[in-house]
């Protein structure tokens, strides 16, 4: 129950930071007038600034990986070339035991 409550404000606090939106209950607070760290409980607590880093590489990062994945996948020319000789070698295959009548 305690790391589900602890989760959940992290999950709140995060979310308040990232969307510039008060920070606690009191709606008087903004972000600018907000504590310089935030406190996440008794674990760690976070600068603004770092806050809104990781939740900008949170959203940025898997994009990166993705889109360099997906260029590796497409512009691979070690791989294809294996696969093409790999290929080319059972044609050739099938070509001498056609010939030799196996």
């Amino acid at each position: 129950l305690l790391t589900n409550v602890t989760s959940i404000a992290v999950k709140e606090a995060m979310l308040n930071i990232a969307d510039g939106q008060p920070l606690g209950s009191d709606p008087e607070i903004s972000l600018s007038e907000a504590p310089a760290l935030i406190d996440l409980g008794s674990a760690f607590s976070l600068s603004r600034s770092l806050a809104y880093a990781l939740s900008v590489a949170i959203y940025v990062l898997p994009l990166i990986s993705a889109f360099g994945l997906s260029a590796n996948n497409k512009f691979a020319p070690s791989f294809k070339a294996t696969v093409l000789n790999a290929a080319a070698e059972q044609i050739e295959s099938e070509v001498f035991l056609y010939r030799s009548r196996v």
